[in-house]
């Protein structure tokens, strides 16, 4: 029942589509109420010096909590944080993951945030040859980062096509989180996806769902 729930909450997390935005070196360019959703335009630039950071091309954001959140831009390979709700925004957590070993491949194309720990973080990048077919974790928001090795798994490593589409992170259940990365083939249209789950006490063992 346990394993069904677990399920259940990730198929839900892996359907939800993420926001688009911009990164800014001050205050945010569009600012939202946590509780209420309700988002408001910010003009740019503008005498606040609110500025947006050039290039910036937004396609990836997740929140961990009202104030901590993380974003990617994909088109230029960048990762950002902040803790303060989007006033400012620091890039040390991209160096910080191209300094995992192994390397990743860069850009991130999606990231996930455990429900009930901000710091405790997930992503998705290139294998070595740069198919989107690998994950990296942080349990300490972006200080340090350990690969998952999904790309060296049996039916990943022998399928080339395929392609993480979105990840999820479960809560904290005795004592353990689950990762899970749902999958896409784009060269066959006619192969139904999976669900692929790691543990963190077995790290790097995968499973499909």
């Amino acid at each position: 029942m346990a394993k069904r729930r677990l399920l259940s909450f990730f198929l839900c997390l892996l359907f939800l589509s993420s926001s688009v935005g911009s990164i800014v070196s001050s205050p945010a360019v569009v600012r939202a109420d946590y509780e209420a959703l309700l988002w408001s335009t910010i003009r740019t630039p503008s005498d606040d010096d609110f500025v947006v950071v050039p290039p910036s091309e937004v396609s990836v954001l997740a929140l961990g909590s009202t104030t901590v959140w993380y974003a990617a831009d994909t088109a230029n390979e960048k990762l950002y944080s902040t803790v303060d709700g989007g006033l400012t925004w620091q890039d040390d957590i991209l160096d910080a993951l191209l300094d995992a070993d192994p390397a990743p491949v860069l850009p991130v194309w999606d990231i996930a945030v455990a429900p009930d720990d901000s710091e405790f973080l997930a992503v998705v990048t290139g294998n070595a040859g740069g198919i989107r077919q690998e994950v990296y974790f942080s349990e300490d928001g972006g200080l340090s980062w350990e690969c998952a090795y999904l790309s060296n798994t049996t039916g990943w490593a022998t399928t080339p096509q395929l392609q993480a589409s979105d990840i999820a992170i479960s809560p904290l259940y005795d004592g353990v989180r689950d990762i899970a990365v749902s999958t896409r083939n784009p060269a066959d249209g006619a192969v139904a996806g999976d669900v692929w789950v790691t543990q963190m006490a077995l790290l790097s063992v995968w499973a499909a769902q």
